[in-house]
């Protein structure tokens, strides 16, 4: 019984705290963002040059550059 009387005071504690709240909200708004950037990215023709620059990286390791 004590098992679950802890469990019990531990899940309230989290359910009132705002810490997992706050995080939650960080999470949200780094997900919008990146959405958003992927979606400017993507729309723009940048991840075109982006390509380029990592095919020349990959052509200098591996010696065929």
């Amino acid at each position: 019984m004590l098992e679950v009387r802890f469990f019990e005071e531990f899940a309230e504690r989290y359910l009132r705290g705002e810490s997992g709240a706050t995080a939650v909200e960080y999470a949200l708004i780094c997900g919008i963002l990146m959405v958003a950037l992927i979606g400017i990215l993507g729309v723009s023709g940048a991840t075109s040059g982006l390509y380029d620059v990592f095919q020349l990286i990959i052509d200098a390791i591996s010696g065929e550059g």
